[in-house]
């Protein structure tokens, strides 16, 4: 058993309320913000729509690399009075101890801009003058790092890892020492990571992360979802083959990542695809054959909204629940659904608290049933069930 497992007991044994044991609470319940103005109304999610007591910490997705520099995300806002950063710093007169960072990256950059930016110290000393001003002119608490993923998509080289490392650290000891020469609060860090072992090891110096950066998010949704394999989870606790939640988690701890610095990421939607029978449908051997048709209001092929889910499951089809994946899935005609609900929610969160994990990542807002129009448990019932597992009392 590790030292930061044992630290964690240790710790539930001290929260005594009742002569009961409690768990900790999460560290970090986090939401991602990402503003898409191609949905249809009224699904087109605003600053407003946003409750900031559901987060500790609001990532604003995603800035894209441009060269050694970044484009902002959001154009017509940039620094304009009452745009979409002056919105989000409005959120913290309502949540003073909210924390808001701008991610950068994500699958709006993948593989060659990082690749290009991190080939040369000259190239990463750029980019990182160019950050700490772009953080601190829009009021952003901090950082978080997205390469999807270095040494494996959109021709990253496997001396990436290095150089992206190299990266952590410079960004890490600039903002150290940001801090000691104009005295102000040091930026936050996070960086994301992957749930593939095999894309851990080429591509993530476990070492640098686990001494550079403030928190790791584990992309922990996505598997099982390509068109032609097995209908299977997308987001499974435990799994026979190995592919789950669990192991991902456990092979980042042993890899060096102390529990605490780790947060799981969950997606609020889910993923469709169909079958050539429903009949003899089998999780884990019948074959998906493509992706079904998008949502309503969204239109993304093969992927459904937590509020485009609501809908579906009004229409009738078989509701399953597995319990060692701990997550439901529907059944209609010749489509399969795997997906997450407040049930599923609530199970992660407690492997999250009773294995001293640091935090839960929702992605994104605008997925949940943030209108509370479909789903009949109010506004953002995923985001508001994470919130209420994770702070209250739990043995």
């Amino acid at each position: 058993m590790s030292h930061v497992k044992i630290l964690c007991i240790v710790a539930s044994f001290l929260l005594v309320t009742s002569a009961q044991r409690s768990l900790p609470p999460c560290r970090r319940f986090i939401c991602v913000f990402k503003a898409r103005h191609t949905l249809t109304k009224p699904y087109v999610i605003s600053v407003s729509d946003v409750d900031p007591d559901l987060c500790t910490h609001i990532l604003l997705y995603a800035a894209p690399l441009d060269g050694n520099k970044l484009s902002t995300p959001y154009w017509e806002d940039d620094k304009r009075p009452g745009g979409i950063y002056d919105q989000l710093k409005q959120l913290k007169v309502k949540k003073s101890k909210l924390k808001i960072l701008l991610t950068v990256g994500g699958h709006y950059s993948l593989g060659k801009p990082w690749t290009d930016m991190t080939a040369t110290e000259a190239g990463r000393r750029e980019f990182i003058h160019f950050l700490i001003p772009f953080l601190r002119d829009r009021e952003f608490d901090g950082v978080d790092l997205f390469w999807h993923w270095p040494g494996f998509l959109d021709g990253s080289a496997k001396s990436d890892r290095e150089r992206y490392a190299d990266l952590i650290k410079e960004m890490a000891t600039a903002f150290k020492q940001e801090t000691l020469i104009e005295g102000r609060k040091r930026l936050i860090f996070s960086a994301w990571g992957p749930k593939d072992p095999r894309m851990v090891d080429v591509g993530i110096n476990v070492t640098a992360f686990a001494r550079y950066v403030d928190f790791v998010t584990v992309q922990a949704y996505n598997y099982n979802t390509a068109p032609d394999i097995p209908i299977n989870h997308m987001t499974p606790l435990q799994s026979p083959d190995g592919r789950n939640i669990k192991d991902c988690l456990e092979y980042w701890v042993e890899r060096g990542i102390p529990r605490p610095l780790i947060n799981i990421a969950l997606s609020a939607y889910g993923r469709r695809v169909y079958t050539q029978s429903s009949s003899d449908m089998t999780i884990g051997e019948s074959m998906a054959k493509g992706k079904a048709p998008g949502g309503k209001y969204t239109h993304m092929e093969g992927a459904l909204t937590y509020y485009e889910i609501c809908m579906l499951l009004k229409e009738g089809g078989k509701v399953g629940w597995d319990s060692l994946a701990q997550t439901p899935y529907h059944i209609q005609d010749k489509y399969f659904l795997t997906y997450e609900n407040e049930q599923s929610y609530k199970e992660k969160v407690r492997f999250l608290r009773k294995n001293c994990y640091g935090g839960f990542v929702i992605r994104t807002l605008e997925e949940d049933d943030f209108l509370g129009l479909e789903c009949g448990k109010g506004k953002f019932p995923l985001t508001r069930t994470v919130k209420t597992e994770c702070t209250k009392r739990m043995n």
